[in-house]
């Protein structure tokens, strides 16, 4: 019997392909961060065979930085590793009173302090998690997306009134006035 076999020549990594599914606002995580951390773990892939490139592996790796909402890698044909990445977006850091401060989504979802600097506007005082998550969630959507009052609105500071309310006081970034 005449056979014959036809041997794929291996296809090695020769592009590694970042695509970054976001608003321009969206800045927390960048290709360099992404390239450090999967260069550090061995596992960046151009120059490597195709073949002994662990896609799942590489993308629960990215899936360990709090700012990554969701995570999908691929491979071409053409010696591409393509790695899609949608990131989260904070849109109010909160410092409560006698702990760390985290920063909360858009979809109201908590993200640990990385010792990122920003920009949001942060809360402060007698704050719990269900309130940063429910409440401030949504003032933070607000402020972030309305450019006059996100450029006016540097601090909110949450206190309990003699009645136990909640008291929200705005503190703007020009002027030495207290919005309550």
């Amino acid at each position: 019997a005449n056979e014959h076999k036809h041997y794929k020549k291996p296809v090695v990594c020769n592009e590694v392909v970042f695509n970054f599914l976001d608003d321009k606002d969206a800045d927390y995580v960048n290709k360099k961060n992404i390239e450090d951390v999967l260069k550090s773990h061995q596992l960046y892939p151009k120059g490597m065979l195709m073949n002994n490139v662990d896609t799942r592996k590489i993308e629960s790796l990215i899936s360990e930085n709090n700012f990554i909402k969701e995570v999908q890698c691929y491979k071409s044909i053409d010696g591409k590793f393509c790695i899609d990445i949608k990131q989260r977006k904070p849109v109010v850091y909160i410092l409560p009173e006698n702990a760390m401060g985290y920063f909360i989504d858009e979809d109201g979802d908590a993200i640990p302090n990385t010792n990122y600097a920003s920009n949001l506007v942060t809360v402060t005082g007698c704050i719990d998690s269900v309130y940063a998550q429910k409440e401030l969630s949504k003032v933070g959507n607000i402020l972030k997306n309305d450019e006059f009052w996100n450029n006016q609105i540097e601090q909110i500071h949450i206190s309990f009134d003699a009645d136990g309310k909640r008291v929200a006081e705005f503190v703007p970034r020009v002027g030495n006035h207290i919005v309550y």
